[in-house]
């Protein structure tokens, strides 16, 4: 019996909101692999909120600290922006966000981008929209309310293509549940969440939190899972000599 630990990988670029509860998201400048801060460009408000938490199929759980960005709107839109430190100009760029979609509004429009390919759903549709704009509807449902779905998704840029997990088991890189083409793209250079068409008489400031934003260039680095802890490995370490002693 060994101890073995197996390196961690890790996302070029993590956003996990990790901003003082009840402060605004615009104007913070944390997270990795990022340049200046978030910027509001539209009408609307930011909030933090507390953090999300998503654990898989097999019961492994996400890496994930601190809050959640809540996006205000009062039948408005509300969009963040913010730009990455360093470009992707080539290759596989995977990436994955957390959502809690808590309270459902038929006129309710949301979603995020990287670079120019967007994700995102209307309140009158059923499944995520993919690509740039456009009607692309995919066969993947949208988040329901109540519900929090981690979406992972691979953008190949020499290709074209967008590849979309839904709720997929961590660090296993397993069959897309939908993969289109969508319109060239020569760089991914930004994030964005966004959020539009709340119903301002019954849930203006409660619909959807966007937590754990990451990307990097392998299904594992944007679905971690915590390393062992310090107690953890030091019982299995115990466990060993017992065993070793006994033989």
């Amino acid at each position: 019996m060994s101890v073995a630990m197996s390196a961690v990988s890790v996302a070029a670029v993590v956003e996990s909101f990790d901003y003082p509860v009840t402060g605004p998201v615009a104007g913070q400048s944390g997270g990795t692999g990022l340049s200046g801060s978030w910027s509001l460009t539209t009408i609307g408000s930011t909030e933090v909120k507390a953090g999300n938490t998503y654990t898989d199929s097999l019961g492994a759980s996400l890496l994930v600290s601190g809050g959640s960005a809540d996006l205000i709107t009062d039948n408005t839109t509300a969009r963040l922006s913010r730009s990455l430190e360093t470009p992707y100009t080539s290759g596989i760029v995977y990436g994955s966000i957390l959502i809690n979609h808590f309270v459902e509004t038929s006129s309710l429009d949301a979603g995020f981008a990287v670079g120019n390919v967007g994700l995102y759903w209307r309140g009158w549709s059923s499944n995520w929209v993919l690509g740039e704009g456009g009607n692309n509807f995919s066969t993947v449902p949208k988040p329901a309310e109540g519900d929090v779905d981690l979406m992972v998704f691979a953008i190949d840029i020499d290709n074209d293509t967008l590849s979309v997990w839904k709720n997929p088991d961590l660090g296993i890189e397993d069959t897309p549940d939908y993969t289109t083409s969508i319109d060239p793209v020569t760089s991914i250079d930004s994030l964005e969440i966004w959020q539009q068409g709340a119903d301002e008489n019954n849930h203006p400031q409660q619909t959807v939190l966007f937590d754990e934003f990451r990307l990097g260039t392998s299904f594992a680095e944007v679905t971690p899972i915590p390393e062992p802890t310090t107690a953890l490995l030091g019982f299995v370490g115990l466990l060993t000599c017992f065993s070793r002693r006994r033989k």
